[in-house]
């Protein structure tokens, strides 16, 4: 018999009919004589009102013996009731989103030197994308730190200092001994000393305002150089070498898609299944099929949106396992009416 072609029905029905299987099935035994006070082997089933109604219902072994038979037949799927299991996920539709995506550009003009990192390129924090025209820039940079360098003046005024020092000692000692010395004299010599001390003083400003002028230097030539502020992928370039450029007009695009984001926005009722620090499964479409990777929830709006009746979801998933999603493209948060999602 082709079990396919047979209407559903429910779990009564299904029962009825696999004791109606099974009594085809099994051959009729021959009837044995029984004492006139036996049972019988199937009694009437009375009507709510008392009277008999003619169905005949099986004894106790009898039911048991059907049971344990009906359990051993393999059943189409077209007889199976769903498991609460397999209940269909609750599908909310997003979008994703790298991690880090900015734009880049410079706050001075000039025209651009040379290019180290173009489209499509692989960049670690800090590395120079490109530079601009700093010829005069590197010449300054290099004259004050000449001068910062230079510590001739300051060990002279140390030098003189010292001196003035050793022989104001020797004369204050010699006054104090002897007399051999005028006070007159003896104060001359401590206000040379006292000089002395004032030029070296003098001397290491000079040398703290040269260091802060090469370090100055530096940054006015690192303004014109173009630094990845992280790790990530030029994704654009507006460029190429010998082009003028504008202040703060964009230069490149750069963006990390190893963390990425999938935003979204759910009704009360579904985020209410949902909580901060909660992992997920998100679905995203691919060649051979769905490609599911785990998130975690790390924002969930603590208001509803008055016009839509929305809340605002932000899960983060990592993209560096492959296959990598490319960070734009939209996909599906799955959830269980239970409160959790697929594994």
């Amino acid at each position: 018999m082709n079990f396919k072609h047979l209407p559903t029905r429910n779990v009564a029905s299904q029962s009825l009919f696999l004791a109606g299987l099974l009594a085809l099935a099994v051959p009729s035994a021959p009837q044995a004589q029984t004492l006139p006070d036996s049972p019988p082997l199937h009694r009437s089933s009375p009507s709510p009102d008392g009277n008999s109604t003619g169905q005949t219902v099986p004894p106790p072994l009898v039911k048991e013996a059907v049971s344990k038979e009906a359990a051993s037949i393999d059943v189409p799927e077209e007889f199976l009731l769903p498991s609460p299991t397999d209940a269909a996920p609750i599908i909310i539709k997003g979008l994703t989103e790298p991690h880090k995506d900015v734009s880049l550009s410079l706050t001075v003009p000039g025209k651009v030197e040379e290019i180290f990192f173009r489209e499509g390129a692989w960049v670690k924090k800090n590395d120079i994308i490109l530079t601009l025209d700093s010829r005069w820039e590197a010449l300054e940079v290099s004259r004050k730190k000449l001068f910062w360098q230079s510590k001739v003046k300051l060990e002279a005024a140390q030098e003189r200092e010292r001196l003035q020092g050793h022989r104001y000692q020797a004369q204050l000692q010699l006054f104090q001994s002897s007399r051999g010395l005028s006070e007159e004299d003896l104060e001359k010599q401590k206000l040379q000393w006292i000089n002395a001390r004032a030029e070296y003083g003098l001397e290491k400003m000079t040398e703290e305002e040269e260091e802060l002028g090469y370090r100055q230097a530096m940054e006015t030539l690192e303004k014109r150089r173009l630094r990845a502020p992280f790790d990530g992928i030029v994704s654009e370039l507006a460029v190429e070498e010998g082009e003028g450029v504008e202040p703060n007009k964009k230069i490149a695009h750069l963006v990390d898609p190893v963390t990425c984001f999938f935003v979204c926005d759910v009704e009360e009722s579904q985020g209410a299944l949902l909580k901060e620090g909660q992992g997920v499964t998100l679905a995203f479409p691919g060649s051979g099929g769905p490609i599911r990777k785990p998130g975690e929830i790390v924002f969930l709006s603590p208001v509803v949106d008055a016009a839509s009746g929305l809340r605002h979801v932000r899960i983060r998933f990592s993209n560096a396992t492959p296959p990598a999603i490319h960070p734009g493209i939209a996909g599906d948060l799955e959830l269980y009416a239970v409160g959790s999602s697929r594994p």
